[in-house]
């Protein structure tokens, strides 16, 4: 399932998908934007468009909630953005 989350922010759920499979499609998604070229002139960062990407990887338990895992992807992209942009980082729970 795909989602816009918010501003320029988009989640994926992939159910049944491993942390390299989950990596697998984020290099793919990443690599697709940056192919295509897309001008960004008011951008300070980059002549052209690109993603930066939070992965986080587990099994829900009912104790779980869903914010915190939708927090602990948004970290994983905050420092994705804070370590130079245009990266993937994970975080497992």
């Amino acid at each position: 399932m795909a989602a816009r989350f918010g501003g320029e922010a988009f989640t994926l759920v992939l159910p049944e998908t491993n942390i390299q499979a989950a990596l697998q499609l984020a290099k793919h998604i990443q690599n697709d934007i940056a192919n295509s070229k897309i001008q960004h002139k008011l951008s300070g960062v980059s002549e052209f468009v690109t993603v930066s990407i939070g992965i986080t990887c587990l099994i829900p338990t009912a104790a779980m909630s869903i914010d915190s895992i939708m927090q602990n992807a948004d970290e994983a992209l905050y420092t994705a953005k804070k370590n130079g942009r245009n990266r993937i980082e994970i975080s497992e729970i």
